[in-house]
C-alpha cells in the first residue's frame, strides 16, 4: 500500500484528534515516528498536546523489508516524564515497542501509530486504520 503526503498528512491528523491530553512526554521512536509526531503536532488544536515535552529513540529492526532477529534501540534522547505516549508510523510485530517499553522500565507509557497490524503483539492505544499490507510512505520511495 503506497501512501502518499497528503494521504499521510490526513491519517496524521486524524491520529491527533484521537490523542488525549493527559500526556507529559511524548516518545517519538525515530525514524519515522519523527516523522508522524512532528504532523501529528502541527494538527493538533489542543493545547495540551503541543505543551508535551519530546524525547526520542533510534530503533533499527527492519533493513528493508528484512526484519532483523533483534531490535537495535539507541538511548533515549530527553527528559521523561509520566505518562508517555509512545509515537511511532505503524506497529507490525510490536518488537519495537516492546524493546522500548523494557527500556523505559515502569514507567506508565502509551502506544500511538497509524498502522497497525492485525498480529501485532502489542496493543495500542491509538490507532487510525489496521492493515495486513506492507505499507510504503512517501519518504520511503526513490
Amino acid at each position: 500500500m503506497n501512501v502518499g503526503w497528503s494521504e499521510f498528512l490526513r491519517l496524521s491528523a486524524v491520529l491527533a484528534g484521537k490523542i488525549s491530553g493527559k500526556y507529559r512526554t511524548w516518545l517519538l521512536i525515530g525514524t519515522n515516528g519523527f516523522r508522524v509526531g512532528s504532523a501529528v503536532c502541527n494538527s493538533a488544536g489542543k493545547a495540551s498536546i503541543r505543551k508535551a515535552a519530546l524525547a526520542c529513540v533510534q530503533a533499527k529492526h527492519y533493513e528493508g523489508r528484512a526484519r532483523k532477529k533483534r531490535v537495535a534501540l539507541s538511548p533515549i534522547l530527553g527528559r521523561i516524564k509520566e505518562p508517555v505516549l509512545i509515537i511511532d508510523d505503524i506497529i507490525d510485530t510490536g518488537d519495537t515497542v516492546l524493546a522500548v517499553k523494557k527500556k523505559l522500565g515502569k514507567v506508565k507509557a502509551d502506544v500511538a501509530v497509524i498502522f497497525k497490524k492485525p498480529w501485532s503483539k502489542v496493543d495500542t492505544d491509538y490507532y487510525v486504520t489496521q492493515t495486513d499490507s506492507w505499507v510504503v510512505f512517501p519518504w520511503e520511495r526513490d
